[in-house]
């Protein structure tokens, strides 16, 4: 889009106005239709063998500047495919956010960022010496290569009959790897990824259609190392150096915790040994006050908010505060 407009404001109008006399219809369907078309032109670009008709399109909504960039954002953060496009007759800019759903009903994608470290030999001949786009490369971080080394980004798309988008993203930073499995269906979206406590744990997570926010996630009790009796020590020693003893991995006591985030702000935690955390922020111009369980915070860097906190312990059903 244009820094400055091609045509003037009035010469716009000019030109609308020299059809309108000829239009059988009301003016403003006339001109929504208008740019409708452009819609599906910009879109036959795109993918002309697809027939892309836009014409039973009756619904509208005008946005602001800050919720049409909230909006755009927002749809942004699914992971869809995007076309724009500079419409001179009102000096605005199409812009349209679409899954591109194929014949086979699956699409693939990938993405790597440029080098951006220090390589070795071994990388520099694999990762440099035929790619351009490493060899422009002006700007390296001083971070160790092998910390970082490439990043990877590889996207599966799967479309299912029920018009949900099935999304299989695998990281790679490196020789690690993550993965993110998730699922859009209209206002409901849900999905597995990996802990950010253990790589090997995953985590289950859900958005609902009233912005309401749910977590399955592990947590650590405690690592219980086994450790050797001096009978296993003395066992070790008898035996040929050439075989290697026995290791033996700690085990690890994991419980699952759940949480659920309402659209008000309130946030409850069932714990793995039965309790109940629920926190909520709000704003408050009172004084921080204590009542029983109940601890009221106000924080003055944060525009008055108050920081509630609730702990409900209890066994089985006789839960009490």
């Amino acid at each position: 889009m244009p820094k400055i407009p091609l045509k003037s404001e009035g010469l716009r109008k000019v030109e609308r106005a020299l059809v309108h006399p000829f239009v059988s219809n009301d003016v403003s369907d006339f001109e929504r239709f208008l740019i409708l078309e452009e819609f599906e032109n910009m879109m036959k670009t795109v993918d002309p063998k697809q027939n892309w008709n836009f014409g039973d399109r009756v619904y509208e909504e005008r946005f602001n500047k800050t919720t049409l960039s909230r909006t755009l954002y927002k749809a942004l953060l699914y992971g869809p495919e995007y076309a724009h496009n500079y419409y001179e007759r009102y000096d605005s800019l199409l812009v349209s956010c679409f899954y591109n759903k194929p014949a086979t009903r699956v699409s693939r994608k990938k993405w790597t960022c440029r080098w951006r470290t220090l390589p070795n030999l071994e990388n520099w001949i694999k990762h440099f010496k035929e790619n351009d786009s490493n060899l422009n490369t002006n700007t390296f971080y001083d971070i160790d290569y092998k910390v970082v080394e490439n990043l990877h980004e590889r996207v599966k798309l799967m479309y299912p009959d029920d018009d949900s988008v099935i999304m299989c993203n695998k990281f790679n930073v490196g020789s690690e790897a993550s993965y993110h499995y998730k699922v859009l269906k209209e206002n409901l979206m849900f999905g597995i990824r990996n802990s950010g406590i253990n790589p090997k744990w995953s985590e289950l997570w859900a958005v609902l259609e009233n912005q309401t926010r749910l977590l399955i996630e592990l947590e650590d009790d405690q690592t219980k190392v086994s450790k050797n009796t001096e009978s296993e020590e003395k066992k070790q020693e008898a035996t040929s150096q050439t075989e290697l003893p026995e290791r033996k991995s700690p085990e690890v006591n994991s419980s699952a915790s759940f949480t659920v985030t309402l659209p008000n702000g309130l946030i409850v935690k069932y714990l793995p040994k039965g309790d109940i955390m629920q926190k909520i922020l709000k704003s408050s111009g009172g004084q921080a006050d204590k009542k029983s369980q109940e601890v009221t915070r106000k924080d003055k860097d944060h525009n008055n908010f108050e920081e509630m906190h609730r702990v409900i312990t209890g066994k089985g059903n006789g839960f009490f505060a």
